[in-house]
């Protein structure tokens, strides 16, 4: 199914024009955005990502367009290109764009029809030449009838549409991947393990709410914590990603490391509330937390379970 999808991307690649990458969270749209970009006659360009996201609406307007110095309290003394200026003569890539407000919908839209942005605080407009490439999660057109994305910001957006399917739809894509990865995580941590049969069909039949990010995830976790060469099925951190509806911890009386345990349980909340929900506004809103301490959580704790066995050395949680 995939390389239907990479066959598309790569004819697009050649145009110069937008493109909008439509697909669950983390089925790779980054990637493909950067792939796309590599292939184009912009690739000696700059490649400029931000997440619509995840950043406060009062700082969005800055980052995409810059500012001039003086232009708000606590901004740079010098001024600052936004993402628009400093892809000149490359690609921006919008990811999350269904989240963005539709005062910076105007906004874009303005720069898509005229190739020029004006930073905050000042009043001169400034030539661009980009290729957008946009990405979300999102029903954009279901959006527009809601009123909730502009009309004419999806059309100039949807020029070339992009859909990656979700992995659970593409089984026969998780042995190379697996075999991708495994060889990446084997290298980075001096390693020689492999999956047995039992975890391969684990793998095989878990729904993968979170995607090949999810997927890579998995395997990195399962290099790190399995404790021979061959790793089994119990060793597979989705073993224990999701509880069974009614299921109770039992304590079994044996010491635990309590805060440990809590920090590790939070990550796997903001982990599925991610995966459910597809943005940080929504997942954010979901556990009771502000943007903010969700995304910078979320970082904390990926670099956490990344670099730590089992976090033991973060039995107090994150440092603020």
């Amino acid at each position: 199914v995939i390389d239907a999808t990479i066959d598309t991307a790569r004819r697009y690649a050649a145009s110069d024009s937008n493109v909008i990458i439509v697909g669950e969270t983390g089925t790779g749209k980054e990637l493909f955005a950067q792939s796309i970009h590599n292939a184009s006659p912009r690739k000696n360009g700059p490649f400029v990502a931000i997440n619509c996201a995840a950043l406060p609406e009062n700082l969005l307007e800055a980052e995409l367009f810059g500012y001039e110095r003086g232009a708000f309290t606590g901004a740079n003394r010098e001024g600052k290109k936004g993402v628009f200026e400093s892809a000149d003569k490359g690609t921006v890539f919008l990811d999350e764009v269904g989240d963005l407000p539709l005062d910076m919908q105007v906004h874009l839209l303005r720069i898509l029809q005229e190739m020029q942005v004006t930073r905050v605080g000042g009043v001169k407009p400034i030539k661009v030449d980009v290729r957008v490439i946009a990405a979300t999660n999102r029903d954009l057109l279901e959006m527009v009838r809601a009123k909730t994305f502009r009309e004419d910001l999806y059309y100039r957006l949807n020029v070339v549409p992009i859909q990656i399917p979700p992995l659970r739809e593409r089984t026969g894509d998780i042995q190379p991947l697996v075999q991708l990865f495994l060889q990446q995580m084997n290298k980075k941590y001096r390693e020689k393990k492999h999956f047995s049969p039992a975890a391969m069909d684990a793998m095989y039949s878990y729904s993968w709410p979170g995607n090949v990010r999810e997927l890579k995830n998995v395997v990195e976790q399962a290099v790190i914590l399995s404790a021979q060469a061959e790793i089994q099925p119990g060793e597979l951190p989705i073993a224990s990603h999701h509880w069974p509806e009614g299921e109770r911890v039992e304590f079994s009386g044996e010491h635990i490391d309590l805060k440990a345990e809590l920090t590790r349980l939070e990550y796997e909340y903001i982990c599925q509330a991610y995966a459910k929900y597809g943005t940080v506004r929504a997942a954010a809103a979901s556990l009771g937390m502000d943007n903010s301490t969700f995304v910078r959580k979320r970082q904390k704790y990926q670099a956490c379970f990344k670099n730590e066995a089992r976090c033991e050395n973060t039995a107090n949680g994150p440092k603020p």
